[in-house]
């Protein structure tokens, strides 16, 4: 073992299977089995009281240095147990193995994540819980206390607003003067507009205004993709792409007003 000093994850594997073949081997020449062990182990439910006392009356037969080495075998287990706690966390017997191959799970969490995101940096001072579960499916909604001194809102989203949203470069609009939510898209294909490079979709927005919350349906989003953006390269944070998105009850006025800001972009880059 000595000569693996160098790499403890080496040390403390060959130490946990001495240690456990020395418990074994200890409790089979004293006629002891492992109850006998986890009976003495104060934070083990439903522990054997018999098996307890046999373990106590044994040790009663020795003075106070034998005692310490059957106390040891209990500080052996212990050891032995929480090594394999360890070595089972991440493993294929682990009851959370599958969680990282499950789709909605971590779509669910990464939306949630993104979302509370958008609303403490564009509207910190407004009360939004974000709601986001397989129940949560389709266009975005609102519940909101006005009554209540905070406004207390619940945001409900579909777990698939990162996917369609987020990563499309899509989440924020200027509306009516200020940031506005985008809950959720719909792309529709107009030939005139993809020509230019530009995007529609019907969109659902949210907009906050003294912390009362407010969905604005059906409305148009006209969307102009700046760069790609990057999506998690070499397991790094996925950077959604920049747009210029422009979002109107009309699509005419979207159209005008993305081509307006998309113009301004290029005169002020030829200026730089």
């Amino acid at each position: 073992m000595l000569k693996n000093l160098d790499n403890p994850q080496v040390v403390k594997h060959l130490a946990f299977k001495n240690a456990h073949e020395i418990l074994q081997y200890n409790l089979s020449k004293f006629g002891l089995d492992i109850e006998h062990i986890r009976a003495m182990d104060y934070r083990t439910s439903n522990r054997d009281q018999a098996k307890k006392n046999e373990f106590e009356k044994l040790k009663s037969c020795f003075g106070y240095d034998m005692q310490q080495f059957f106390d040891g075998q209990l500080k052996l287990y212990e050891a032995v147990k929480s090594y394999r706690k360890d070595m089972i966390k991440g493993s294929v017997t682990c009851e959370t193995h599958m969680h990282q191959y499950d789709i909605w799970k971590t779509a669910i969490e990464i939306t949630k994540t993104e979302v509370q995101n958008w609303w403490r940096d564009n509207h910190p001072r407004t009360s939004c819980k974000v709601k986001c579960d397989k129940e949560t499916s389709g266009n975005v909604r609102i519940e909101q206390d006005l009554d209540s001194y905070w406004k207390e809102g619940k945001l409900f989203i579909s777990p698939l607003w990162f996917h369609k949203v987020y990563k499309k470069g899509l989440s924020t609009v200027q509306y009516m003067g200020r940031p506005c939510f985008v809950g959720d898209v719909q792309k529709v294909e107009i030939d005139r507009l993809s020509a230019d490079g530009i995007n529609a979709y019907k969109v659902n927005i949210v907009s906050a205004k003294s912390g009362e919350l407010k969905v604005h349906n059906d409305m148009w989003l006209a969307s102009y993709q700046v760069n790609e953006g990057s999506v998690g390269v070499g397991g790094g944070k996925i950077v959604a792409p920049e747009t210029i998105n422009a979002v109107s009850p009309e699509l005419r006025r979207a159209e005008t007003n993305v081509s307006q800001r998309i113009t301004r972009e290029v005169l002020g880059n030829l200026l730089d």
